[in-house]
């Protein structure tokens, strides 16, 4: 109270964040020594670094709750960047990657745990691992809320001191990292993990060898997961493996030679996502962030062989790119940026309010309304949306017919 009494801008700050994020305050609530990030103007101010973080969380670790570490790390690195969302008007560009660097220190924590406690039990191992991050992760998009898309990889060739099979082996380092990631602790939990884009789903094993990986892409894979694959980053593991591994999947992802049956299989996998789907959702709706993405994919393919650079997991880099060297129009290039810069920003604010993967605007109106003033919007937050959602069909509808006219 005396805290709050004498400092007024703190107070402004308090007032601030519980209005706009419920999520926010509890973590607040759940750790009052977090308080300390509202009289740091320069923790406001400043990106931090992976050195920073990596520092800060071996500090965290040898506290004498040191369990508690990449808990305090998350919880406190998420409120300075909702703050810094809130406070200094960061872009939601900025938020994704940052909320993205806090995930990848948290899942390298994982991943060091996860294999010395395996190594304990099961011996050691001559052999490299990797985690191949997809979705939002891989493309550093992250948003309040989001989950993993993680891909566990091992090399071929691993040996096994005692015996055990490679398979085996590395399924269980890859389910020690989901636990400490995903289990639910005093201190909550860490992330919320998907597994299933991996080689052959949830039929498949939970850790696969690259052989098996490079494989089952090169010769099995359906349309939509080589799609997939354009996000797909190496996040954690043995550094000149995961480099292999990210290499090797990108070629793949960026060799794919679309047909005109599978430009067909697209449509009708865009058509089933939206089916039924209300104007509502931000993402599923047509017209929203799925189809916004597939129409950036296929342009990324048609132009990769002149434009390596386009070989890249980020949409809005991939869009800048595709402006400057000419492979979208002008205006085109204004429909999806705009959109999708939206999009992601009324999106990231739901989920800052919840801290859950939420995509639905709201459908009462006066919700709608306050939810449009926070974000600065003057317009009915349905119509601008859905506005949005009718230019970026046409766009994606112009890309796929393009695409069809080079596969006849």
């Amino acid at each position: 109270y005396e805290t709050l009494k004498g400092n007024p801008s703190f107070c402004r700050y308090l007032v601030t964040l519980v209005s706009n994020s419920e999520y926010l305050s509890e973590i607040l609530i759940r750790d009052p020594g977090l308080f300390d990030v509202f009289g740091s103007g320069d923790a406001l101010d400043t990106e931090p670094t992976r050195e920073e973080l990596d520092s800060e969380l071996a500090i965290l670790s040898r506290a004498v709750d040191a369990e508690a570490a990449p808990y305090r790390l998350r919880d406190s690195e998420t409120l300075r960047i909702g703050m810094r969302e809130l406070f200094r008007e960061i872009s939601v560009i900025e938020v994704g990657r940052e909320l993205t660097l806090v995930a990848e220190v948290c899942l390298d924590y994982a991943l060091e745990r996860a294999r010395r406690d395996v190594e304990q039990k099961c011996g050691p191992t001559q052999g490299a691992f990797a985690i191949l991050g997809l979705g939002k992760f891989g493309g550093r998009e992250m948003g309040y809320g989001s989950d993993l898309d993680l891909v566990y990889v091992y090399e071929a060739e691993a040996v096994i001191e005692s015996g055990m099979a490679a398979s085996e082996y590395f399924a269980a380092v890859a389910a020690k990292v989901i636990q400490r990631l995903k289990e639910f602790t005093r201190y909550g939990s860490l992330y919320d993990i998907d597994a299933r884009l991996r080689p052959d789903g949830k039929k498949g094993t939970l850790a696969v060898s690259d052989r098996r990986l490079f494989e089952y892409y090169e010769q099995e894979a359906q349309v939509w997961e080589l799609l997939a694959l354009i996000k797909a980053r190496a996040v954690s593991g043995d550094l000149s493996f995961r480099e292999m591994i990210e290499r090797r999947v990108r070629e793949m992802a960026f060799s794919a030679d679309l047909n005109a049956e599978h430009l067909a299989q697209i449509e009708d996998i865009q058509q089933r996502i939206a089916q039924g789907v209300p104007p509502s959702h931000l993402k599923k709706a047509t017209g929203g962030l799925v189809e916004l993405e597939f129409a950036v994919r296929l342009l990324q393919l048609q132009h990769a062989a002149s434009c390596p650079d386009l070989r890249r997991s980020d949409v809005m880099g991939a869009l800048d790119i595709l402006a400057d060297m000419g492979g979208l129009s002008s205006w085109d290039f204004s429909v999806l940026r705009d959109a999708y810069l939206l999009y992601r920003r009324v999106e990231n604010r739901i989920r800052m309010m919840q801290g859950r993967s939420e995509s639905h605007i709201p459908e009462d109106a006066d919700a709608r309304n306050e939810l449009a003033h926070r974000l600065g919007l003057e317009r009915d937050l349905a119509d601008l949306v859905q506005g949005h959602q009718q230019a970026v069909h046409g766009v994606y509808k112009s890309v796929v017919r393009a695409a069809k006219a080079r596969a006849m």
